[in-house]
């Protein structure tokens, strides 16, 4: 009897419980109205190279952003997270300061929506607007597959033939639409 009762409480408090996860997925669903209204999808015929920074966030597929870059002598690539807690994690003025002063051109990628915490860095420096993932195009909400999905396109090869590593980086450098050198830690790129 007790076992059963054990069982039964486990059960009914497992029901209680909500685990909320930034980052999990894309945050968009949580989302008021109006934020929403700022996250708009690039238009095919659209060009990165023609956005100015905004409060619009362009959700961006990897072949607007190869697109792009094929006429760019150097631009890194930044996935942002806006809950990292990582000592390989800076806030986006520190990033682009850091990749202004080599001489590269910087296009970050947010992983997903949390606008309060987008709303703390400064973007200002930012020569092109803040991106994200069209998640839409690449059929799912769940920010590690499409992030994956997206960095496939962007390389243009199959997961088992790329390291994971490339695939995992925060800092993808290209040259010419090509990848260069890829790096988790900032001062590497």
């Amino acid at each position: 009897m007790r076992s059963l009762f054990f069982i039964l409480s486990v059960f009914l408090l497992q029901s209680c419980i909500v685990v909320q996860l930034s980052g999990y997925k894309s945050g968009y669903e949580k989302l008021s109205e109006e934020e929403k209204s700022r996250i708009v999808i690039l238009e095919e015929k659209s060009s990165i190279g023609q956005l100015s920074t905004s409060d619009t966030i362009y959700k961006i597929k990897a072949d607007q952003l190869l697109r792009f870059m094929e006429s760019e002598d150097s631009v890194v690539v930044h996935f942002w997270s806006p809950h990292c807690s990582s000592p390989l994690c800076y806030p986006i003025d520190y990033v682009n300061k850091s990749y202004q002063a080599k001489g590269y051109t910087l296009i970050v990628i947010t992983d997903y929506f949390d606008m309060e915490t987008i709303k703390t860095q400064n973007l200002d420096g930012l020569r092109y607007p803040l991106l994200a993932v069209n998640n839409e195009y690449y059929d799912t909400d769940i920010c590690y597959k499409y992030h994956e999905r997206f960095v496939l396109d962007l390389l243009k090869q199959d997961k088992q033939d790329v390291e994971e590593l490339a695939l995992y980086s925060r800092h993808l450098l290209f040259s010419k639409g090509k990848l260069v050198k890829t790096s988790i830690v900032l001062s590497d790129t």
